[in-house]
């Protein structure tokens, strides 16, 4: 790891992170090694649901 050796809030400090973020990324480095420091979609897993019946819609959206 690039920054091995110093603190988490020297981290933040030097490269401008949120501490949040910087002890994300150490947990996912120190649980999956490299492999956890990929880039990962930020899209929900699970889509909104629609609902089943549309027949509620105004009568000026048809």
């Amino acid at each position: 790891m690039p920054f091995s050796g110093n603190t988490v809030a020297l981290v933040v400090v030097e490269t401008g992170i949120s501490q949040t973020i910087a002890h994300k990324w150490v947990h996912r480095w120190r649980t999956q090694d490299e492999a956890g420091l990929c880039d990962r979609s930020s899209l929900p897993r699970t889509r909104a649901r629609t609902p089943a019946d549309t027949s509620w819609k105004q009568p000026w959206s048809r």
